[in-house]
């Protein structure tokens, strides 16, 4: 079964323009780094980049780079990009338009648009979304409370997984058959495990993090066996690891930066690695669980830096940009200590970025 991995869009060789029987347990199943490791080997090497353009109005064009045919596909989707997903030569796009939120479909076989589904129509603003063949998977807010949802879109229908959960971001579960659903607000970081089969939650957790309210950015890491925060402030940030079996957080010294938005971070498909950005600079560490060891700073020629994307090497990282008309390409080394950074043209700036 293909699940959503995270986010973009390459060149090679060319610069182109209703929950029951909840168990709320302190053991959680923690899948040890060799086994996040083959997971990430398994899924192989990635096929397709896309990334969002905007173009001023109320839609954005959306250009698709298989990795494979060195092809390129640019097609408009109305509203703004929110997310994307991937299955079975599918790419899914969730789109915001006035308050409305839609999935769209592109087919890489056929480059042909379409909308298949309206999430306003259940009234639910998606927090994250994934898709396996034709059930779509979406964790969000329905009239204020958090609610877990399938969509089977054959019979174009909804159905309740898990209510009165805390919506968030949805990870890969120990089987087939279970979602982690991993969420921050400003009390708790929070992990609920979604068996779908039985539509049933089997674990919940909630750890009081006591990080001050302010720009927070959040990532989990695969599974959701670790969550990541760093908090900003004037001219730098804290960051925060969370152990989620244990319960614990463990906070780190702070960050200087040159001033800038905190704006993104990314961990790395293997689970070893740990990036953040502030206009024109990244941020890296080595991730050993909560353990966060700095790597080399970065420094972009191009400022005003977005959102960010790691192929399946876990070596190569792409950066879009609201300036200019380039993204950033950056290959690391194997031991990620040194690092070579190249421009991508992109013909104006850009903004959400994925990988599948």
């Amino acid at each position: 079964m293909l699940k959503k991995t995270f986010s973009l869009f390459l060149v090679s060789f060319l610069a182109f323009s209703c929950a029951s029987n909840v168990n709320n347990i302190d053991n959680l199943d923690i899948l040890e780094n060799q086994e996040i490791s083959a997971l990430a080997t398994k899924q192989g090497a990635n096929s397709f980049m896309c990334v969002s353009m905007p173009t001023g109005g109320d839609s954005e064009i959306v250009k698709v780079f298989n990795l494979q045919t060195k092809e390129l596909t640019s097609l408009p989707v109305p509203g703004s990009v929110q997310d994307m997903a991937f299955d079975e030569n599918i790419i899914y796009v969730s789109s915001k338009s006035a308050e409305y939120y839609s999935l769209f479909k592109i087919d890489t076989k056929t480059k042909q648009i379409s909308r298949i589904l309206l999430f306003s129509q259940l009234g639910i603003k998606p927090s994250d979304f994934l898709v396996d063949k034709t059930n779509v998977y979406v964790s969000g807010k329905r009239s204020g409370a958090g609610v877990f949802y399938v969509n089977d879109l054959i019979k174009n229908e909804w159905k309740a997984i898990a209510n009165n959960i805390s919506a968030g971001k949805i990870t890969f579960g120990f089987d087939q058959d279970s979602y982690h659903v991993i969420s921050f607000d400003d009390t708790y970081v929070s992990k609920t495990v979604v068996n779908i089969k039985t539509n049933q939650i089997t674990s919940r957790k909630n750890i009081e993090h006591k990080i001050p309210f302010g720009n927070n950015v959040f990532v989990a890491a695969p599974h959701g066996n670790y969550v990541y925060i760093l908090h900003q402030l004037q001219d730098s940030f804290i960051p925060y690891a969370i152990n989620v079996k244990q319960g614990s957080v463990t906070k780190f010294d702070p960050i200087k930066t040159d001033g800038g938005l905190l704006y993104s971070a990314i961990v790395s498909n293997d689970g070893k690695h740990l990036l953040a950005n502030v206009n024109r600079e990244i941020y890296h560490y080595k991730l050993e669980g909560d353990k966060l060891t700095a790597l080399p700073k970065i420094t972009l020629e191009t400022p005003e830096s977005r959102n960010m994307a790691m192929l399946s090497d876990n070596l190569t990282l792409y950066v879009t940009h609201d300036t200019g008309a380039n993204m950033t390409s950056l290959k690391f080394s194997p031991d990620l200590k040194k690092y070579t950074v190249s421009p991508v043209y992109l013909g104006g700036s850009s903004n959400q970025i994925f990988v599948f």
